[in-house]
């Protein structure tokens, strides 16, 4: 089996993705570029579109919600939910 572990953040806002997840890139990669890199960080159009090709060549994805509070974890899974799981069906 492959698989792959990623952070994963949405945001509605492709552009504003990277600063408002770059406090957690940056401690976990060398900067918030390679974090962008090798994580899944972005609007949900973008992150469906990456999943779709992680899709075809893994065996599985683990995602790694980035969230400050339980609320925001609410928040992000509800996107998840809303706005990407619906491009699986």
């Amino acid at each position: 089996m492959v698989g792959l572990e990623m952070f994963t953040g949405i945001n509605q806002s492709e552009d504003a993705a990277p600063k408002a997840y770059a406090a957690t890139l940056t401690k976990n990669f060398a900067s918030v570029e390679e974090g962008m890199r090798r994580s899944l960080v972005g609007s949900p159009r973008a992150i469906a579109e990456r999943l779709e090709g992680y899709e075809r060549v893994l065996d599985f994805v683990e995602l790694k919600f980035m969230f400050s509070t339980i609320q925001q974890f609410h928040e992000l899974m509800t996107k998840f939910a809303e706005d990407i799981l619906p491009s699986f069906k």
